[in-house]
C-alpha cells in the first residue's frame, strides 16, 4: 500500500507547539511598565481608601460651636496676657476681673464686680493651668455638648461658674483672695460625664452598690478633688468643689425632667 505524503514531517506542529518563545528586549519593557502602571494604580488606590478610612486624632473642626468658641477665648485671652500686655496690664487685669471675695464689701465693691463670677473662668496663671484647662475643657465640652444642645452646654457651664465662685465665698466671706480659671465650671462638666458614665454601666468593676445610684460616685470624686486640693496647695478646691457638686446636681434634675436648661 502507497502512503501519500505532502512532502512535510508529520510532527511539525506538535514540534513548534512544545518550542519555548522568549520575548523580545522590547517585548519585555513592555510588560514590565504595564505591571509597574497596574502596581501603581493600586498603590494610589490602596492610599485613597485609607486617607478616606482614617480617623484623625484630634479633629477641631468637629468641636461644638461653644466648646470651640471658649477654649478659643480663653487661650487668646492668655496669649495675649502673656505676650503683648506689660506687667502692670496683667496686675491690672487680673485685679479687676478676676474673683475677690474681698471686693464684695460695701466699702470696696464696683459695678465690675458683679461680672467677677463670670470673668474669673477666662483668666489661667501659668501655661500649665491654661493648657490643662483648655485640653480638659476640649475633651468634656465636646462630650457634654453633643450629648446636649449648645444653649444647654452654655447655661449648664456658666451654672457651674457661678457657683464655684459663690462655695468659695461662702467658705472664705471677704478675704483677699483672687481666683481664677475655668476649673469650677470644667469640673461640673466632669460631673455630667461622670453621671453619664454611670448611667452606661461604664463602672462596671465598682460593687454594684456603689453603681445603683449615682451619688456615691459623685461624693467619692468630690472627696477626691477636696483631697488633692488641700494637700496641693494654691489650688482653689472650693471653687472645684462647688461646680463639680452642681453639675452633678443639674445633670440629674434634668435627666429626671425636672429641670430644662
Amino acid at each position: 500500500m502507497t502512503q501519500k505524503s505532502n512532502g512535510h514531517d508529520p510532527d511539525d506542529k506538535n514540534n513548534e507547539e512544545r518550542i519555548v518563545k522568549f520575548p523580545t528586549l522590547a517585548e519585555r519593557d513592555r510588560i514590565l511598565k504595564k505591571q509597574r502602571d497596574q502596581e501603581n494604580a493600586w498603590r494610589k488606590q490602596y492610599r485613597k481608601q485609607q486617607k478616606a478610612n482614617t480617623v484623625p486624632f484630634f479633629n477641631f473642626g468637629h468641636v461644638p460651636p461653644f466648646t470651640k468658641i471658649f477654649i478659643g477665648t480663653i487661650v487668646a485671652i492668655h496669649l495675649v496676657l502673656t505676650f503683648f500686655a506689660s506687667p502692670e496690664t496683667r496686675v491690672t487685669v487680673l485685679s479687676t476681673f478676676a474673683f475677690i471675695p474681698s471686693d464684695f464689701k460695701a466699702e470696696n465693691s464696683t459695678w465690675i464686680d458683679i461680672f467677677t463670677p463670670i470673668t474669673y473662668l477666662f483668666l489661667h496663671q501659668g501655661w500649665a493651668h491654661i493648657i490643662f484647662n483648655a485640653v480638659m475643657g476640649l475633651a468634656l465640652g465636646t462630650f457634654v455638648e453633643k450629648m446636649f444642645s449648645t444653649r444647654t452646654t452654655v447655661k449648664f457651664f456658666f451654672i457651674c461658674g457661678i457657683a464655684g465662685a459663690a462655695l468659695f465665698f461662702l467658705i472664705h466671706p471677704f478675704v483677699y483672695a483672687p481666683v481664677i480659671g475655668a476649673s469650677a465650671a470644667i469640673s461640673g462638666l466632669f460631673a455630667a460625664a461622670i453621671l453619664m458614665m454611670v448611667e452606661q454601666g461604664r463602672f462596671g468593676m465598682l460593687p454594684p452598690k456603689l453603681t445603683k445610684s449615682p451619688w456615691p460616685i459623685v461624693f467619692i470624686w468630690a472627696a477626691i478633688m477636696t483631697f488633692i486640693g488641700i494637700i496641693g496647695g494654691g489650688i482653689a478646691w472650693e471653687a472645684h468643689l462647688g461646680g463639680f457638686l452642681t453639675g452633678a446636681l443639674l445633670y440629674r434634675l434634668m435627666r429626671t425632667n425636672r429641670l430644662r436648661l
